[in-house]
């Protein structure tokens, strides 16, 4: 993509209609538009706790550890690798995350990350009963009754959390062949605890891994029915809206094959300033809205698209005390039909912005009539539309309407186009770019990039 002055927007940031982001003067854009030249716009800090010390070191579990891990539908987080995180398109994407829609505000329309996401590129289940249940439990009790043994050091447990470094020493996944069947199974709940709290549902507690899940995790056949993939996205819209490298394996969920190589911090276009830019001037058929093809799909193990029927369910997600909506009518584009205007959005709905530190209580019982929207879900699903189109007419009813509904986010013409020549200025020093076309590559998006926990400062 050449620079291009002119594709520089006026000086109207938006929403011109505040219908729908309501929380347009408390979003971070408004920081960024607002900032003068003597304070960078980038000065807030984003954090991605990464889950390197406790769980890099882990090896793959014993074949009976495996075994129990694959009767709760969790194997492909075993199979999950680690990559170097992407600080500059992480910040770029955060500043368009919108909470009052669960979805990225890009210049082409709303992308988000969806429940088919979550289960092709982590192989974690979306169909099932949702992971929620009773907080109100006594830790040291659980922890022996489950696991054998219970935090004996004070700093080792902290309320209903248990510190991730006193899991790791314990339970490794290894046994012995010909082991009790009982060291087997804590074993198997041990280390899928460590997995699932310090990834999949990490929050902001740093080295501690809430205790919830290990009472899901006492019977591996009961816990093969809960639908942790939804959980894991519930907890990761929660994250966004307040604001990992194992050898790739054979039959690894999709981000298994990941390459680290293309998310390496030393390449050129790992400045903020410069993803900001072309993500202002992207065009649409610079988005790639449905990576995943059919053949791809049928590629992955089977347990990477069991749950497909529910991929477009407009659903409640669940995962104890948080309660996020998950709305694929917004981004139809990425299902492979065609946009229209979205009916009003639920994502501000209660109980939003609750989390496990909201109280010990039995989250089942108080979310019965949310549950009982899960239970439907096959009836939610949202139908099938025209197939898309590389690119709308300029009279399309949706790009008039999003035009007018959405917020740009570039503060500064001359900070942004800064960024992007220094961006071409270190390809020229760096690359053998003698003879070529300097340009900044364009940038085509797959929104789940990277599914970290993520913290805005």
């Amino acid at each position: 993509m050449d620079l291009n002055l002119n594709e520089l927007r006026s000086p109207d940031p938006g929403p011109r209609d505040g219908s729908i982001l309501r929380l347009q003067q408390q979003h971070r854009s408004r920081e960024v538009w607002e900032a003068d030249r003597t304070r960078p716009v980038d000065s807030k800090k984003v954090r991605v706790r990464s889950a390197k010390k406790c769980i890099r070191g882990l090896p793959w579990p014993s074949p009976p550890v495996l075994e129990l891990i694959r009767r709760a539908r969790l194997e492909g987080l075993c199979s999950l690798s680690f990559v170097s995180v992407d600080w500059g398109l992480i910040t770029a994407l955060l500043e368009r995350w919108r909470p009052e829609t669960h979805t990225f505000h890009l210049r082409p329309g709303e992308s988000t990350i969806t429940l088919q996401d979550v289960e092709v590129l982590l192989g974690i289940p979306v169909e099932g009963k949702p992971a929620t249940g009773n907080t109100n439990l006594k830790p040291h009790d659980l922890c022996k009754h489950l696991l054998g043994e219970q935090p004996t050091e004070e700093s080792d447990i902290n309320g209903m959390k248990v510190k991730a470094s006193w899991l790791s020493d314990r339970f490794t996944g290894q046994v012995e062949e010909g082991a009790d069947p009982e060291v087997v199974v804590r074993q198997a709940r041990g280390y899928l605890l460590l997995l699932l709290g310090k990834t999949i549902f990490a929050d902001h507690s740093g080295g501690y891994v809430h205790l919830a899940n290990l009472e899901r995790l006492e019977n591996f056949d009961e816990a093969g029915t809960y639908s942790w993939g939804s959980g894991a996205l519930a907890n990761l819209y929660h994250n966004l809206c307040h604001g990992w490298k194992r050898a790739p394996k054979a039959g690894a969920p999709l981000i298994g094959r990941w390459d680290d190589v293309f998310h390496s911090p030393d390449l050129a276009t790992h400045l903020v300033g410069a993803y900001k830019y072309h993500l202002d001037i992207q065009r649409p058929d610079e988005v790639i809205w449905t990576p995943c093809s059919e053949k791809l799909l049928e590629s992955l193990p089977e347990y990477c698209r069991a749950g497909r029927a529910i991929w477009r369910a407009t659903v409640p997600l669940i995962y104890y005390a948080t309660c996020q909506h998950h709305q694929p009518e917004r981004v139809m584009r990425q299902f492979g039909f065609r946009q229209c205007i979205p009916p009003p959005s639920r994502s501000l709905d209660p109980p939003h912005g609750k989390t496990l530190q909201s109280g010990a209580l039995d989250w089942a019982l108080k979310y019965q009539t949310i549950i009982e929207v899960w239970n439907n879900r096959l009836n939610l699903v949202v139908p099938p539309g025209d197939i898309n189109l590389v690119e709308y007419p300029f009279d399309d009813p949706y790009g008039a309407w999003y035009d007018r509904i959405t917020r740009w986010l570039e503060p500064n013409e001359f900070d942004s186009l800064a960024s992007a020549l220094l961006v071409e200025l270190d390809q020229f020093k760096n690359d053998n770019a003698i003879g070529q076309n300097l340009m900044v590559p364009s940038i085509e998006i797959n929104l789940v990039d990277d599914f970290f926990e993520i913290r805005l400062l």
